[in-house]
């Protein structure tokens, strides 16, 4: 099993991404940003343990069309969803890498317990494909 756990971030508002990779690496965690959906598909090891923080509405490829994407390939990346509209949660965690979701704006404390829960999961996942 991979020991080192990563932080994926795709949100395609730049002020987000930087402020939530402060937050996580100040939590002792490797954050790693993406702008966009491909930029995240483009660079993604299904082999390191961690976990998707994925805003919901984003141009080009919306965060559930790259949980889909994610689910197809059987990448079972656990997702903590992110946005600033509530409506949008009933397809979310529907697909086996959800996890949960938080609507913007959302305390520092609230993502971090969530991203510490679904890293936890992975890392229970890689445990057992390694069994």
């Amino acid at each position: 099993m991979k020991t080192c756990l990563t932080v994926f971030i795709v949100d395609d508002d730049a002020a987000v991404r930087e402020s939530l990779v402060w937050l996580i690496e100040s939590a002792g965690l490797t954050a790693r940003a993406c702008a966009t959906a491909q930029e995240f598909l483009d660079s993604y090891d299904g082999n390191v343990a961690g976990c998707l923080v994925l805003d919901v509405r984003m141009p080009n490829m919306s965060g559930h069309v790259l949980e889909r994407v994610l689910a197809e390939r059987n990448a079972r990346v656990p997702i903590v969803f992110i946005s600033g509209h509530p409506e949008v949660w009933t397809a979310a965690g529907e697909q086996p890498g959800g996890v949960d979701c938080l609507e913007k704006p959302f305390t520092d404390d609230a993502l971090l317990g969530r991203i510490r829960r679904a890293i936890e999961a992975d890392l229970g996942r890689h445990a057992q494909n390694a069994a």
